[in-house]
C-alpha cells in the first residue's frame, strides 16, 4: 500500500489495517455473490431438468387405452377333412404272427403241468 502523506506511523499502520479489513470484507461479499450466483444456477439447472423430466413422462395429453372390454372375433368352429380314397387305411404298429401266440401258449401249459416235489 502506498503512504498517502500521515506523518505518524502509528496512523499509517492504523489506516493499512483498515485498509486489509475492508479488502477481506470485499473478498468475503464477492465469495457469497459467486455463491448465491451458483445456486441460482444449480436452481435453474434443477428446474429445467425437472421441467424436461415431467414433458417426457407426463401422460395428460396422451391417448390411453379405454377400461371397457372389446369384444373380438368368435373363434373359428375346425371340422375334420373328410376325403374318401379307395385305399384301406394303413395299420400302424407291428402286428404279432399267431404262430407266436400258439408257441407261447403252448409253453405256459406245459409249465403250468410240471410239478417239483421236496427233497
Amino acid at each position: 500500500m502506498k503512504k498517502i502523506g500521515v506523518a505518524d506511523d502509528n496512523k499509517q499502520a492504523e489506516l493499512e489495517r483498515i485498509d486489509k479489513e475492508l479488502k477481506d470484507i470485499f473478498s468475503i461479499q464477492k465469495g457469497r455473490e459467486i455463491e448465491s450466483d451458483k445456486d441460482k444456477s444449480r436452481k435453474q439447472l434443477e428446474d429445467e431438468f425437472n421441467e424436461s423430466l415431467k414433458q417426457e413422462y407426463d401422460q395428460k395429453d396422451q391417448t390411453r387405452v379405454s377400461g371397457e372390454v372389446g369384444k373380438g372375433q368368435e373363434p373359428i368352429q375346425t371340422q375334420p377333412i373328410e376325403t374318401t380314397s379307395g385305399e384301406a387305411p394303413a395299420t400302424s404298429g407291428v402286428l404279432q404272427a399267431q404262430e407266436e401266440v400258439n408257441a407261447l401258449k403252448d409253453v405256459e401249459s406245459t409249465a403250468a403241468s410240471i410239478s417239483f416235489s421236496s427233497i
